[in-house]
């Protein structure tokens, strides 16, 4: 009743500016780690203290013994579950603790790393201020830790013994540009999600020059695999952070097939023409954005549902020769309940309903494939 009774940040605050609703549903969550009750707390003027600075200020009020670094206060704006590992270094650190004795704390970070990281900017989060003090403690430049700060493995603290190392070799080494940091270290996340830690030990030990030549004929390797299913998908600078979340999305963005999903094929003559029928799954983002764009349908928003097993999409295709040509054709596409096995929905272009000839070739192939029409 504290914050309804005594302050108006719940009247004149918008979320957009401050999320104070949400920090305060946090903190609750943590009620057990209060060394004060909020019914004492005394606010700030209203007039004299954002939305921002209040609840700070009550944060101090609820946690804080001794002074802490005012990014830490960012542990509150992290999503995800309402206890969480930064919400808890904000608790453990207000109380006393130290850096180094943090459960999750990589013991690769050194001492000097942690103690620079106190003195990082206040507009940054606290894995990023960590960060910080890491670049800082080996002497790297103002650019290295921008590069640094950009990446995406600066939230990676399980794998810090991969981390403290390149940081290490791009801090004293002229050989590479500190851009050239991103790229680097997003293969070796590639590399340690799909190939684990041993690889990407390895591999970072080598050259610097060397594990950039690595890493963009990595990204070009996506470039080839997804162009097999978008031929006009455009090819662009794998150095680009925007790119290589593109490539990753496409190239990477994969799942299984369902059990005793193998491409059937038919052949039928009329007419004095034969044709070739080819059913098959598609498994990856790629295949979906390919099939949406020859059929004018929707069926690319459909990866989320692919990858969490809740469906499965078929392609029905054909091809004709016709004058040593070969013309493909896509027909339908099919969406079934991978549990049950029973299809949920057919669509043709522009999500057209079946024609009947295309409903024979379906119905022989539901028999192959052991599906229910």
């Amino acid at each position: 009743m504290t914050l309804i009774n005594d302050t108006d940040l719940f009247t004149t605050s918008h979320p957009d500016e401050y999320p104070c609703i949400t920090v305060q549903v946090r903190v609750a969550a943590y009620s057990k780690h209060w060394i004060r009750q909020p019914e004492d707390w005394i606010p700030r003027p209203n007039s004299s203290a954002s939305p921002k600075e209040q609840i700070q200020h009550l944060l101090e009020h609820l946690f804080v013994l001794w002074p802490v670094p005012e990014y830490l206060h960012s542990a509150w704006l992290v999503n995800g579950d309402l206890v969480y590992l930064e919400r808890d270094w904000y608790c453990l650190l207000g109380s006393g603790a130290s850096l180094r004795n943090l459960p999750g704390m990589p013991p690769s970070i050194s001492s000097r790393a942690l103690h620079l990281s106190q003195t990082a900017p206040a507009h940054l989060t606290i894995r990023q201020a960590l960060r910080w003090g890491q670049v800082k403690a080996m002497n790297g430049s103002e650019s290295l830790i921008h590069a640094v700060l950009s990446s995406r493995m600066v939230y990676d603290f399980s794998n810090d013994v991969i981390w403290s190392r390149l940081v290490e070799k791009f801090s004293v080494s002229l050989e590479l540009p500190p851009n050239d940091f991103g790229i680097i270290s997003d293969t070796l996340l590639e590399v340690l999600d799909k190939h684990g830690l041993k690889r990407a030990k390895t591999l970072v030990d080598r050259p610097l020059k060397e594990l950039l030549c690595f890493s963009q004929k990595y990204w070009r390797s996506f470039i080839t695999s997804i162009r097999a299913s978008l031929p006009d998908f455009k090819i662009d600078d794998v150095n680009r952070p925007s790119y290589r979340a593109e490539l990753r999305y496409l190239g990477a963005s994969t799942w299984p097939l369902i059990t005793g999903s193998t491409p059937a094929e038919l052949i039928t003559h009329h007419g004095g023409r034969t044709r070739h029928w080819k059913m098959q799954e598609l498994n990856s983002h790629a295949q979906l954005i390919a099939e949406s764009q020859t059929l004018r349908h929707c069926v690319h928003a459909y990866g989320g549902c692919c990858k969490a097993g809740h469906s499965a999409i078929f392609s029905l295709q054909s091809y004709d020769i016709i004058k040593e040509q070969k013309y493909e054709s896509h027909h339908l596409t099919i969406e079934v309940d991978p549990q049950t096995r029973k299809v949920v929905q057919v669509r043709g272009k522009w999500n057209r309903i079946h024609d009947s000839k295309k409903l024979s070739a379906l119905q022989i192939f539901a028999e192959q494939l052991d599906l229910v029409l």
